[in-house]
C-alpha cells in the first residue's frame, strides 16, 4: 500500500477519533468492518504499542480502552490491571473492569486495603467495599492512615468497619502517638473526639522531636498525658529551637545532658546558646567536646569566647581523633598557651595517628617543630647574656 498523503492521513485520523468516540462503543463492530479495517491500517502504531492491560495500567480513557478491547476481545486477565488501577487511583478503570469484565477480574479484600493505603477518595472506598463486602480485616489500615494523614480513611473505617480495625498499633502506644509524630493534627482531633484509646507520653515526645509545635501545644492543652525529658532532648538534637523554648516556658519536665550533647554534635548553635543560658542540666565542657568531635568550628569559637576555655585540651584531642583540621588549627594556639600545652598537643598527635588521621598528626607535628625551631635562637641569646 502506498503511503497516504498528509490530507488523506488527517482525514482518516479524524474519522478514527469520531468512530472510537461515537460508533464502536454502541454499535455492532461487524457493521463497520470497513472502518475497522481502515483503523487497523492507519493506526497500527497506536495498536501495536498499546494492549488492554497496558492501557488500564496507564489509566487511559474509556474510549481508548473500548477501542483496544474491540481489536483484541480475548485480551486476557484483568487481575493485575485492577490492582494497578487501585494503586494509581484510576477509579474509572476499576468501574470499567467491574461492569464490563467482572469474570476476568479477581478483586479480593486486597483492593480495599490497597485503596485505603493509597488514600483513595471515600467514594472509591465505598465502591470497592460494596463490590467485595467480605474484604477482610483492616488491621493496619488505621495505623497507616494515621502515618500518611488520610483522615477520610480513618473516618470511613471508624464509622463503617470499627470492628475490623485495630486501633492500637502492634508496638506499644496508640494511633494518637503515630498521628502526633507525623504532625497530623486533624487526625489527632478526630481520634480525641471519636475514640477512647487516648495516647501516651510518646505523642508529645515524638511531636517535639520532629518540630511539630502546633501538635505539642494542642496535646498540652487538650490531653493530660504530658511528656518526658525526651521531648526537649530530641527537639534540641534536631535543632527545633521554637519547640525547646516552648517546652522550657510551658512544661516542667526539663531536659537531660543529652540535650546539649546532641545539639552541639549536630551543629545547632542557637539551641546550644539557649540551653547554656537557660537550663541548669547542661554544662559547657560537654558542649565543647561534642562540638569539636563533630567539627563544628563556629560552636567551638562561640563557647570559647562566651563560656571560657572549657577544657580546650580535651576538645583538641577529640577534634584530632576525628580529623577536623580547621578545628585543630584554631584550637592549637589556645592549647599552646596553656600550662603543659606541648604535652597535650603531643598527646593529640598520637591519638590522631591511632585513629588514622595522618593529615592532622602531620599538621600538629609540623607546628610543634616550627615552634621549637623559633625557640632555639632565643635560648642561645639568653645563654650569651648570662655568660657576659
Amino acid at each position: 500500500m502506498a503511503k497516504p498523503s498528509l490530507p488523506l492521513l488527517t482525514t482518516v485520523v479524524t474519522t478514527a477519533i469520531v468512530v472510537c468516540r461515537e460508533c464502536l462503543p454502541g454499535y455492532d463492530v461487524d457493521s463497520l468492518s470497513h472502518v475497522v479495517g481502515l483503523l487497523d491500517g492507519y493506526l497500527n502504531t497506536f495498536s501495536s504499542n498499546w494492549t488492554v492491560p497496558r492501557a488500564c495500567n496507564a489509566g487511559l480513557s474509556l474510549r481508548a480502552l473500548e477501542y483496544l478491547t474491540t481489536r483484541d476481545p480475548d485480551w486476557g486477565d484483568g487481575k493485575d490491571a485492577a490492582y494497578v488501577a487501585v494503586t494509581k487511583k484510576s477509579l474509572h478503570v476499576l468501574k470499567w473492569l467491574n461492569e464490563c469484565y467482572p469474570d476476568r477480574t479477581s478483586w479480593g479484600g486486597l483492593h480495599v486495603r490497597r485503596a485505603c493505603k493509597k488514600g483513595l477518595p471515600r467514594s472509591a472506598l465505598e465502591y470497592l467495599a460494596a463490590r467485595d463486602p467480605d474484604w477482610g480485616s483492616g488491621s493496619r489500615i488505621a495505623e497507616y492512615a494515621a502515618m500518611k494523614g488520610f483522615l477520610h480513611v480513618i473516618e470511613w473505617v471508624g464509622e463503617c468497619y470499627p470492628e475490623r480495625t485495630v486501633w492500637n498499633p502492634r508496638y506499644d502506644g496508640s494511633l494518637m502517638d503515630t498521628a502526633a509524630e507525623f504532625g497530623h493534627l486533624s487526625i489527632l482531633q478526630w481520634l480525641h473526639a471519636s475514640r477512647s484509646e487516648g495516647c501516651t507520653t510518646d505523642a508529645m515526645d515524638r511531636a517535639a522531636a520532629v518540630g511539630h509545635l502546633e501538635v505539642v501545644e494542642w496535646l498540652h492543652r487538650y490531653r493530660g498525658e504530658g511528656c518526658t525529658k525526651k521531648a526537649m532532648d530530641d527537639a534540641a538534637a534536631h535543632g527545633h529551637l521554637a519547640v525547646v523554648e516552648w517546652l522550657h516556658s510551658k512544661r516542667g519536665e526539663g531536659c537531660s545532658k543529652a540535650a546539649i550533647r546532641s545539639a552541639t554534635a549536630n551543629g545547632h548553635l542557637a539551641v546550644v546558646r539557649f540551653l547554656l543560658e537557660n537550663r541548669r542540666e547542661v554544662c559547657t565542657s560537654d558542649a565543647m567536646r561534642y562540638a569539636a568531635a563533630n567539627g563544628h568550628l563556629e560552636i567551638v569559637q562561640w563557647l570559647y569566647v562566651n563560656r571560657g576555655d572549657s577544657n580546650v585540651g580535651a576538645a583538641l584531642r577529640y577534634a584530632a581523633e576525628n580529623g577536623h583540621t580547621e578545628v585543630v588549627e584554631w584550637l592549637y594556639w589556645y592549647v599552646r598557651e596553656q600550662r603543659r600545652g606541648d604535652l597535650c598537643i603531643r598527646d593529640a598527635v598520637q591519638i590522631a595517628l591511632k585513629a588514622g588521621q595522618t593529615k592532622v598528626a602531620k599538621l600538629l607535628d609540623r607546628k610543634l617543630k616550627q615552634e621549637a625551631s623559633r625557640a632555639k635562637p632565643q635560648q642561645r641569646g639568653k645563654k650569651r647574656r648570662r655568660r657576659q
